[in-house]
């Protein structure tokens, strides 16, 4: 048989004895398509999770993440760390991560990659779990806890305390997207806010009152002093389309400054 009669019997093969044989192929055209396939058993998705090829490991990874227990946590402690951000809810897979097991997620949330934390800070529906990224090392763990839908108005808190201010702009950002309301004591901290990038995202709030954007047309920063001037002489219509709560993409530090 062709390599191509091999990758059509991998993708459409229901047999697991034939699967797991095509797994050994030698063109990784085909192992990644096995590794693909719904009928191959766990015991074949772990050895392709450990295959030469990552390509090969990830659809490994995204097929056995939703398999039995055993298998999810074996994949969840691979020597990958892009196997495992599968596993979590990465961007190979757009999944998310309350569809597994708690202990697999506990497991996750000491990951020592933070693109792995992150999936499960975003998606987690176990309090003891989200209060613990909340006080993650890295900011994009932090920033990623203020976007999980069950953060109540405690957690909110705690976010909007943080010492970046990135995670709480992110805060800021996601209370918009909700549709949550603000206080008028939120609106003044987040206009005080020593962080430019926590100011520009509250005045670019769909509901900024206009006592805010008033208050922040004197603000010492230049970007953020402009726009508000702007909104105001504009009767506070938008400048910008939504999607970054900041007015420009600047490059992240790996680690808090």
């Amino acid at each position: 048989m062709s390599v191509t009669d091999d990758i059509s019997e991998a993708r459409g093969g229901t047999s697991s004895a034939g699967l797991s044989e095509l797994a050994q192929h030698r063109s990784a055209r085909v192992r990644v398509e096995v590794a693909g396939n719904p009928h191959a058993d766990d015991q074949t998705l772990l050895a392709l999770a450990g295959d030469a090829a990552p390509v090969v490991r990830l659809a490994a990874a995204a097929t056995g993440r939703s398999r039995a227990h055993g298998t999810v946590r074996a994949l969840a402690a691979s020597p990958d760390w892009r196997v495992r951000e599968v596993v979590a809810g990465g961007e190979a897979e757009k999944t998310e991560a309350s569809t597994l097991p708690r202990d697999v997620q506990a497991l996750l949330t000491e990951d020592p990659r933070w693109q792995v934390r992150v999936c499960i800070a975003e998606h987690t529906q176990h309090r003891d779990l989200l209060t613990r990224l909340m006080a993650d090392a890295h900011l994009r763990a932090r920033k990623a806890c203020a976007l999980n839908r069950r953060l109540e108005e405690t957690d909110l808190e705690v976010l909007r305390a943080d010492r970046n201010g990135e995670v709480r702009a992110w805060v800021s950002w996601s209370s918009g997207l909700r549709g949550w309301r603000k206080s008028r004591e939120q609106w003044l901290r987040e206009a005080q806010d020593r962080s430019a990038d926590v100011r520009w995202t509250a005045l670019n709030h769909g509901d900024v009152p206009r006592w805010v954007v008033e208050t922040l047309a004197d603000d010492p920063d230049e970007t953020v002093r402009t726009h508000a001037q702007q909104r105001s002489q504009q009767g506070l219509s938008r400048l910008r389309t939504p999607g970054t709560p900041f007015p420009a993409a600047a490059p992240e530090a790996p680690a808090d400054p």
